[in-house]
């Protein structure tokens, strides 16, 4: 019989991976963050841009939907390029529920054979930016901000009430 020596600790052999496991973006995507459409603001008038810009942004970005929003992502690879096909018809379905004026209305029609959210988006941008009733908007905008004054009677708050309305009055020309 041999005797068994009881200081020899046995060796545990790990494998290890000589080569890294390749992730499929979309599959990763379909599996990931689960996605709600039902989050996203919907834009109902001119008046609540802002708000759904702000929101959509947020929640595209919490979804793992940004790209949509850059107007300068181009995917590259074919991954990419399968995954933001996925994003894209995500995001169009957003579109479609979400843009209820005229406007987005509209965009979302003239985008409809394409089902290119991402021009939607840019487009969305633009108008609500850029055209001749978000400049009026400045306008306005500016003319209250330099002329507004705090004083009796003139503010139904707080000071510090006032005084937060003005700043974000100023964030809004700002945007």
């Amino acid at each position: 019989k041999k005797a068994q020596n009881p200081t020899t600790v046995p060796v545990i052999q790990t494998r290890t991976a000589s080569t890294p496991v390749n992730k499929d973006p979309v599959a990763e995507f379909d599996k990931g963050v689960k996605r709600d459409p039902t989050l996203f603001p919907k834009l109902k008038d001119n008046k609540s841009w802002e708000h759904y810009y702000r929101g959509t942004k947020a929640i595209a970005r919490a979804q793992n939907l940004s790209n949509i929003l850059d107007p300068n992502y181009k995917p590259n690879t074919a991954e990419e390029i399968d995954l933001f096909d996925r994003q894209q018809a995500y995001m169009f379905a957003v579109a479609e529920s979400t843009l209820l004026t005229d406007t987005g209305k509209a965009l979302v029609r003239s985008h409809e054979a394409t089902y290119d959210a991402q021009k939607i988006y840019t487009e969305l941008v633009v108008k609500y930016s850029s055209s001749t009733s978000a400049t009026q908007e400045a306008s306005n905008l500016l003319a209250y901000i330099t002329s507004d004054r705090l004083g009796e009677d003139t503010w139904p708050g707080s000071t510090e009430a006032y005084v937060l309305h003005w700043f974000e009055c100023v964030r809004q020309f700002h945007s």
